[in-house]
């Protein structure tokens, strides 16, 4: 088994090989403080290098782009702290005494390179889980796999690796595979659901927001008995309790999530909200399907597929309210990516990495009902192509 899973992985990182690792070969350094990947980049080199939280003596204070008293970068930390043993594995072979020069410019580093392996590795633990939920669904296809994969996802997990996406596709794909792909949840699998949505919170808290539903969802294997009733409440407060005191240390704040003087995300979503606008981006929904620069259904092909099998999906559950809650769910990055006028583009739509698993599933169900998967390949080369 560890043989067929090393052989698996092996596959992986040849095929990122394939499109284009250009923050690994060809680069100068990360930009400017406060910029998306530094930041995380600064997240794992705290745990990496000084085996701690605290940002204080790490580097100079700048005003726009670290918390006032805490010197803590504004973007989410959990994709940092998560890879931080593979930087500090692999920063063995840098030389101790140029740990704080690569601190701030990683590039060319064996460091660095840590944090790429580290991506690699959680990708590949998503998409086995993700292959998990599919068998156990009875819908699994190879094609899933390598069509989650080239849907927007390959761009964080070559090119931009330092960005939380990958770490967001992680996390996401084992909450699903409980949700989805576990009938009967036993204690022990609860605990792990709560420690990954406490991971989810600290990695994208957009995302965890709309992930909020699934637990809905799955509320009667929670609320099963009287000991499950008192055990999930005391899990559910022993995490809040938890992400409270790590968010006060970090922040100054007891919530990152809901601060949006510290969630900047958060800020520039309610700063940029208007309804008129709204409503007007929800209209242009199908031009961010078909638009020929970087439109869903060249980018993020999954997604367009898994239209396909919302139906399929919806059979699942017997309850009104749970097919509701599906549908929410469902549209819930939409909504999102409507009140950002669809602008949060870098290869595809990002914000919809979150439902990548979800969608694997919707086309899973699409995929058994084609005769003929021709179209499918053809999406796929035109995706890998247009990436390249």
């Amino acid at each position: 088994m560890i043989k067929k899973y090393f052989k698996n992985f092996l596959l992986i990182v040849l095929i990122t090989l394939t499109f284009k690792p250009l923050w690994v070969l060809d680069n100068y350094n990360l930009g400017n403080f406060g910029e998306d990947d530094y930041s995380y980049w600064l997240h794992a080199s705290t745990l990496a290098f000084d085996n701690d939280l605290n940002y204080l003596n790490d580097y100079t204070y700048n005003e726009e782009a670290f918390v006032i008293g805490k010197n803590t970068p504004y973007h989410p930390p959990g994709a940092g702290y998560l890879v931080s043993f593979f930087v500090k594995a692999l920063s063995i072979f840098d030389s101790e005494d140029s740990l704080q020069e690569i601190r701030l410019n990683p590039i060319g580093s064996i460091s660095y390179l840590g944090f790429f392996l580290g991506n690699l590795v959680f990708l590949f633990m998503g998409l086995v889980f993700l292959k998990k939920t599919l068998l156990s669904l009875k819908i699994y296809h190879p094609l899933l796999i390598y069509l989650t994969f080239l849907s927007t996802l390959v761009h964080f997990a070559t090119t931009r690796f330092l960005m939380s996406h990958v770490a967001e596709f992680f996390v996401a794909s084992i909450i699903t595979y409980y949700i989805f792909g576990v009938k009967n949840l036993s204690q022990y699998q609860k605990n792990i659901v709560f420690l990954f949505y406490f991971l989810l919170v600290f990695t994208r808290p957009s995302t965890f927001l709309y992930f909020l539903i699934l637990l809905i969802l799955k509320r009667n294997n929670f609320l099963v008995s009287i000991k499950s009733k008192i055990t999930t409440l005391l899990s559910f407060f022993g995490y809040l309790i938890l992400y409270s005191k790590i968010s006060l240390y970090l922040y100054g704040s007891y919530s990152l999530l809901f601060n949006p003087e510290i969630n900047k995300t958060t800020n520039s979503f309610f700063e940029n909200f208007e309804i008129m606008n709204f409503i007007s981006n929800l209209l242009n929904i199908p031009n961010l399907f078909l638009s020929s620069n970087m439109g869903i259904i060249f980018s993020t092909p999954v997604v367009f597929i898994g239209i396909f099998g919302v139906i399929d999906v919806l059979k699942l559950f017997e309850k009104k309210f749970d097919k509701l809650l599906i549908l929410i769910y469902l549209t819930a990055p939409f909504i999102i990516m409507s009140v950002w006028e669809g602008l949060e583009v870098a290869y595809g739509q990002r914000l919809l990495i979150g439902i990548l698993p979800i969608f694997a599933i919707l086309s899973g169900f699409t995929i058994q009902k084609l005769s003929n998967k021709l179209f499918i390949y053809l999406l796929m080369i035109n995706t890998y192509l247009g990436y390249l």
